[in-house]
């Protein structure tokens, strides 16, 4: 186990690359070297030295899983890896080291492959948008049936309903706050988009 000193130092060390990584790269596509020598040195992500993912040991065995040889090894007895033996004397022998099954952070991947994440959220950005604009479209169908009738815009018991609901389709207990708290802001400015056609 590493000091708690040196894996707050590698986390920060961490926080401070992801920080200044938009600005890095902006730098860099400019040929702007003066500018980069002005940022922080450990804002450089070649100045990290990489810890294991579970006890924070330096210089892991296998940098796209973040784990050094020891926490490695170990895996099979704890069920985390497939077609793996242990011969006679004291190396483990992995034959099928693609089908490793990573429990670590739901993925295994590293803090550092921002660009990979980033590319996967813009991903589900896009899902959300085009599901977005779905929404909107019946959002407009509700206006032109409020219009019609004279009905609120504000339904209080409609809106409590679908924030119940959507609380309760949420599997990991850690977002169910945060995805609410999104859906009641995309509720008010639907409310806000339905005043503004009403008006018209």
């Amino acid at each position: 186990m590493a000091k708690k000193s040196k894996i707050a130092k590698y986390h920060k060390q961490l926080e401070l690359i992801e920080r200044y990584a938009d600005l890095r790269r902006e730098l860099k596509a400019k040929g702007d070297y003066e500018g980069l020598r002005k940022l922080p040195l450990d804002s450089n992500p070649n100045r990290l030295k990489l810890r294991d993912r579970i006890d924070g040991r330096p210089t892991p065995i296998c940098a796209s899983l973040a784990l050094v040889g020891s926490i490695f090894a170990t895996w099979p007895i704890r069920g985390n890896c497939l077609g793996s033996k242990k011969p006679a004397g004291r190396e483990w022998s992995f034959h099928f080291f693609f089908a490793i099954i990573i429990s670590v952070d739901g993925g295994g991947k590293m803090a550092l492959d921002l660009d990979v994440i980033r590319k996967d959220i813009d991903q589900v950005d896009e899902e959300i948008v085009a599901l977005l604009e779905k929404r909107m479209d019946l959002v407009s169908q509700v206006v032109a049936y409020k219009k019609e009738s004279g009905k609120a815009i504000l339904d209080t018991g409609r809106e409590q309903a679908v924030l119940e609901r959507v609380q309760s389709l949420v599997n990991n207990p850690d977002y169910k706050t945060t995805i609410r708290d999104s859906f009641a802001d995309l509720m008010a400015q639907s409310r806000a988009y339905q005043k503004e056609r009403l008006d018209d």
